[in-house]
């Protein structure tokens, strides 16, 4: 997959909420891709999250 930095700004989630967001990759060779290093940053408190766990995806060909 190839890398890149991205900032989204999504509205506020409740506690205990969820929130859907598009997210557009692009795989290079197919398999098993693994998604890592996503990020959540509270803006209202300046404060990061720690990273999401990682997903595996298995991208086929066409």
């Amino acid at each position: 997959m190839i890398n890149g930095l991205q900032s989204m700004i999504l509205s506020q989630v409740d506690a205990l909420g969820s929130t859907n967001f598009p997210l557009n990759l692009i795989a290079t060779i197919p398999g098993i891709q693994r998604i890592t290093g996503i990020t959540v940053f509270d803006t209202r408190e300046k404060k990061s999250y720690e990273p999401l766990p990682d997903v595996e995806i298995f991208v086929e060909m066409d």
